[in-house]
């Protein structure tokens, strides 16, 4: 087992005490790096139990009845896999020589057509959560499915892919972290980057 320095990313022997790079104390930034983490843990789980109020005005949408905002985060880029079409060719034949800076080609080039799926930036605008619904509204792209059509949730540092039913492609929403929510833990006022883990806990914490 190994200590990563929190300071400079040293790898260090699991019984140092010191960073041999730098000399960071290994065991403060070990017991910080756990506390933080504990800390994102309960804010996770107080998220996926619907204990936590977060920032929903400036709603863009229309709420239908019995349905309640949930969560509203702007700059929200939206992705999706797009296909690409590449053309790649080669030459069949041989090369004969006749002179020196002389040749000739006997045969010919063929080219092809391929495809493959690269993932796209589509739009930029606001995503709301409701306890019905994921909207996003752009500029170009709006999206608006209940939340019973998820099938699956991956989550990123800056964001989450969606897979849902009836769509073959993943959906994903970036740029999550560029929001800074705060949240109390043992009476103590922290803040975070809204983490993609944090996000995805909001989604399921209204999934039935």
């Amino acid at each position: 087992m190994t200590i990563k320095c929190l300071k400079c990313g040293q790898i260090n022997d699991e019984d140092a005490h010191f960073c041999t790079n730098c000399g960071n104390t290994l065991l403060e930034s070990n017991n910080t790096s756990n506390s933080q983490q504990n800390d994102l843990e309960f804010f996770a789980q107080q998220l996926y139990e619907n204990k936590v109020h977060l920032p929903t005005r400036d709603c863009p949408i229309i709420l239908k009845r019995a349905e309640e905002a949930v969560l509203v985060l702007p700059n929200i880029t939206f992705k999706e896999p797009r296909a690409v079409r590449t053309s790649v060719g080669g030459y069949a034949g041989p090369t004969i020589r006749i002179a020196k800076g002389i040749s000739f080609r006997l045969g010919g080039g063929t080219s092809r057509s391929v495809s493959h799926d690269e993932i796209k930036t589509i739009d930029k605008g606001t995503l709301t959560i409701t306890n019905k619904r994921l909207i996003f509204t752009g500029s170009m792209k709006t999206l608006n499915y209940n939340l019973s059509k998820i099938l699956s949730i991956t989550d990123f540092k800056d964001g989450i892919g969606i897979q849902r039913d009836n769509k073959q492609k993943t959906e994903y929403f970036i740029d999550c972290d560029e929001t800074v929510l705060n949240y109390k833990v043992n009476d103590q006022f922290k803040s975070t980057p809204f983490y993609g883990t944090l996000l995805k806990a909001v989604i399921m914490g209204q999934l039935e």
